[in-house]
C-alpha cells in the first residue's frame, strides 16, 4: 500500500519522519505489539514456553526503522565496530562462514593430528533479555551523539504488547526490558550489545558469532591444555553474561570433539554454572539430520533414480545392481548406520523401499494411468497370442513393459482390481461452472476445538443454507476392505471397492457417484458434506447451484 502511495501522500509521510526524527517524540502507538503464539513442532501446548512468538507491529514504523537501521549499519560497518567475526546481518556476510571457519580449524586439526574442541552456546531468550542501557552505552561509546541516539531511546522505551489467541486479546504488558520482536532494528541493536563478547576471550581461543548463536574452539596435541583454556574462556563468558544480563542455557550448550586418533583418550570436562557441559558425538550426530538428508537424498538423487524407471526396469540385474549400490550407500549416510548393516534393516530404518520394489510401483501407476485414459494410444493395447507364445518359448528375452505390469498385478494379487476411466471434464473454462467450495472450520484446530463448537459452526451453516439439499457422504477402510457411502434425504447408497483402494480413493468415490446421482435429478441446489480434506481443492464442504440463482451464495 506504501508503495503505491501518491507523491503528495509520500511527502506527507516524509514530513511526519523528519518531524518524529527532529522534534523527539515518538507516536505512542508504534510502541505496541501484537504476539501471535506459534506451537513448535512435537511439544507440549500447555507449556507457554513451547510457543514461538511472532511480532506484528505498525508498517509505518517499520518502515521508518529500516531508514534509521540503514543509517546506524553504515556507521557501524564503515567505522569497524562490528566484530570481523560476527556473521548476522551484515552485507556480504552468511551462515556459510561460520560453517567455512568451523571447517577449516577441523581439518587443520586433522592434519596436524592434533585434537579441537569447539563449545556452541545458547543464549536463553537472547532478545528478551538484552539490556536497553547496556545499548544506549554502547551507542555513546561509539561516539554517537544527537537524533539517532534520541530515536532509538524513544523507540526502546514503554514497549507494549497484547498476545492474540484465535480472536481474543490479552490486556496490554509492558516489556520492561528486551529489544522488540519482530523489529527490524532489534537486529544491529542486539548485535552491537553482544559484540563486546570478543573482548573477553584469551588468544589461544578461536570464537564466531551469528547474531546470538556463538562458538569457540581451541586445537592442541594436549587434552588437558585444551580444557583448561576452554574453561578459563567459559568463566570469562559467564562474568560478561552476569554483568549484561545475558544467561546461557545449559541444556541446549553442547561440546563436541574432534580428532582422528584412534586410541582412548579422555573427553574434555568444563563447566557451565557449575554443570558439565554434555559432550556429544562428532559423527552422525554432527550436521544434518536425517529427515533433512533423507528429503535432500529424495530430492536430489532417487528423484532422478525414478525418472524411467518404467522402462529402464527391463535391464539386466548386472546393470541394475549399479544403482542399488547407490541407493544402499545414501541410506547407510542418511541413517548413519555400519557399512556392515543389512539393506533389510536400512529399508525399515529409513522408511525407504528398495529400488526394486520402487519400479514395480511406479511400473504399476503408469500402467494404471494408461488404462484409466481412453485416449492413450496404448489404452486397448494386448500383446497377441503368437507374441505371447513366442514369450513363454523364449523366457530369456526380456518381456514388454505390458507383460511386466500384468506380472506386477498377478503377484500382488491385484488382476480383479476395477479401474474407471478418467471423467470426461464436460465444464467450460470461460462460463460460471455453479460449483463452490467452502470450509466453515478452517480456522479451527481439530486437536484442541471442542466437539460443542463444531456443533455450533455447522447449525449456523445449515441455516445459512437450509434451502440446499444436503447430502453427506464418507469412506472408509480396514484391513480387510474398502468401502464407501452416500446418504440422501430419502434414500443410503453404499458400495464396496477392492480392498486394495486407499481412503482417498473411497472418499472421492462417494462424492463421485453423488455428483452422478445429483445429475439425474431435477435441477435444485444441492450441498455435499465430506470430512475429506484432500478431495476438493479449497476446502471439505462443498455445493452446487443449478437453475436458482440465490443473491446469498457468496
Amino acid at each position: 500500500m506504501i508503495k503505491h502511495l501518491s507523491n503528495s501522500s509520500l511527502q506527507n509521510l516524509l514530513l511526519l519522519y523528519n518531524r518524529i526524527w527532529h522534534e523527539h517524540c515518538f507516536p505512542s502507538s508504534w510502541q505496541q505489539a501484537i504476539i501471535i503464539p506459534i506451537p513448535k513442532p512435537g511439544k507440549d501446548l500447555s507449556n507457554p514456553l513451547n510457543y514461538r512468538p511472532i511480532a506484528l507491529t505498525n508498517c509505518l514504523c517499520k518502515l521508518m526503522e529500516r531508514m534509521v537501521n540503514r543509517r546506524l549499519v553504515y556507521y557501524l560497518e564503515h567505522n569497524k565496530i562490528l566484530s570481523p567475526f560476527q556473521s548476522g546481518f551484515r552485507p556480504g556476510r552468511c551462515t556459510i562462514d561460520n560453517l567455512l571457519a568451523l571447517e577449516t580449524d577441523i581439518r587443520t586439526t586433522f592434519l596436524k593430528r592434533q585434537h579441537l574442541v569447539a563449545i556452541f552456546f545458547d543464549i536463553e531468550k537472547a532478545y528478551d533479555r538484552t539490556w536497553r542501557y547496556g545499548i544506549l552505552q554502547d551507542l555513546f561509546n561509539c561516539n554517537l551523539r544527537g537524533n539517532l541516539p534520541i530515536f532509538i531511546q524513544n523507540f526502546l522505551r514503554l514497549r507494549q504488547f497484547r498476545v492474540k489467541v484465535g480472536y481474543q486479546l490479552s490486556d496490554l504488558i509492558i516489556q520492561e526490558e528486551g529489544v522488540p520482536q519482530g523489529s527490524v532494528l532489534s537486529v544491529t541493536l542486539f548485535a552491537l550489545k553482544i559484540n563486546s563478547i570478543f573482548k573477553h576471550l584469551q588468544p589461544s581461543i578461536k570464537s564466531f558469532l551469528y547474531v546470538d548463536d556463538l562458538h569457540i574452539s581451541c586445537s592442541g596435541d594436549n587434552m588437558g591444555f585444551i580444557e583448561r583454556q576452554l574453561q578459563i574462556a567459559v568463566n570469562k563468558l559467564t562474568q560478561w553474561s552476569i554483568l549484561n544480563g545475558f544467561t546461557f542455557s545449559t541444556s541446549k550448550t553442547s561440546c563436541v570433539h574432534f580428532c582422528r586418533k584412534r586410541r582412548l583418550h579422555p573427553e574434555p570436562e568444563i563447566k557451565l554454572y557449575d554443570k558439565v557441559i554434555n559432550v556429544v558425538l562428532s559423527n552422525t550426530s554432527w550436521g544434518a539430520s536425517r529427515l533433512s538428508l533423507l528429503r535432500v537424498y529424495r530430492a536430489a538423487i532417487l528423484s532422478k533414480i525414478d525418472y524411467g524407471c518404467t522402462i529402464y526396469g527391463s535391464a539386466r540385474q548386472s546393470v541394475l545392481q549399479k544403482l542399488n549400490t547407490i541407493h544402499h550407500s545414501a541410506l547407510r549416510l542418511c541413517s548413519g548406520a555400519f557399512r556392515t548393516s543389512p539393506v533389510e534393516s536400512l529399508y525399515v530404518e529409513c522408511h525407504e523401499p528398495s529400488l526394486e520394489h520402487r519400479r514395480q510401483m511406479l511400473t504399476l501407476h503408469y500402467f494404471s494411468k494408461i488404462l484409466t485414459n481412453p485416449n492413450h494410444p496404448y489404452f486397448n493395447y494386448k500383446q497377441s497370442r503368437f507374441l505371447q507364445r513366442l514369450q513363454d518359448a523364449r523366457p530369456s528375452v526380456v518381456p514388454s513393459f505390458f507383460t511386466r505390469a500384468a506380472g506386477f498385478l498377478h503377484d500382488f494379487n491385484l488382476e480383479t482390481a476395477q479401474l474407471l476411466p478418467n471423467p470426461v471434464i464436460l465444464l467450460t473454462p470461460w462460463i460460471p461452472h455453479g460449483l463452490k467450495f467452502l470450509n466453515p472450520f478452517e480456522n479451527y484446530d481439530k486437536t484442541n476445538t471442542a466437539s460443542d463448537i463444531y456443533l455450533k459452526l455447522f447449525t449456523h451453516h445449515r441455516e445459512l443454507y437450509h434451502h440446499f439439499i444436503p447430502v453427506f457422504t464418507n469412506g472408509s477402510k480396514s484391513s480387510t476392505q474398502t468401502s464407501f457411502a452416500c446418504v440422501f434425504i430419502n434414500s443410503t447408497l453404499s458400495f464396496q471397492l477392492h480392498p486394495s483402494c486407499s481412503i482417498f480413493t473411497a472418499e472421492i468415490r462417494a462424492i463421485l457417484h453423488s455428483l452422478s446421482e445429483i445429475s439425474n435429478y431435477p435441477a435444485d441446489n444441492y450441498i455435499i458434506y465430506s470430512d475429506s480434506l484432500s478431495v476438493p481443492p479449497q476446502g471439505h464442504i462443498f455445493f452446487r447451484c443449478d437453475g436458482i440463482h440465490d443473491p446469498e451464495v457468496p
